[in-house]
C-alpha cells in the first residue's frame, strides 16, 4: 500500500513538473567553442586539451562522454547554421556544428 502511494506520488510530481524548456539561443550564445587555455597559440582541434584533460580524471565516464562528443563532432561537425531550420523544434536555425564541441567543454 506505501509502495504504490509512493509511486502514484511519483508519478504525479513527474507529470506536474514537465520538462524544462530548451533555451537554444541562451545556449549558443554563452558557451565557448573553445576550452580555456593559458595558451596563446590557437587551437586547430578544440577536443585535443578535452580529451587530455580527462585521461587523468579519476571519473571513468567523463573520457566516454567526451570521446562521444568527439565522434559525432566529425560526422557533424561541419552542419552550418541555419541546417535545422525547418524544424519544429524553436531556434533550431542557430545549431551548428559546434554544438558537440560546446557540450564537450561544458562537460
Amino acid at each position: 500500500l506505501l509502495l504504490r502511494a509512493y509511486l502514484q506520488t511519483i508519478l504525479t510530481w513527474w507529470v506536474a513538473r514537465g520538462r524544462p524548456a530548451l533555451n537554444i539561443k541562451s545556449f549558443m550564445t554563452s558557451t565557448p567553442t573553445e576550452p580555456a587555455s593559458t595558451d596563446k597559440k590557437p587551437i586547430s582541434n578544440p577536443f585535443l586539451p578535452i580529451i587530455q584533460s580527462t585521461i587523468v580524471h579519476p571519473d571513468d565516464h567523463l573520457p566516454k562522454i567526451q570521446r562521444a562528443f568527439a565522434h559525432y563532432s566529425t560526422l557533424f561537425g561541419a552542419k552550418p547554421a541555419g541546417y535545422h531550420k525547418d524544424t519544429e523544434l524553436e531556434d533550431a536555425e542557430l545549431l551548428d556544428g559546434s554544438l558537440f564541441v560546446r557540450a564537450a567543454v561544458l562537460t
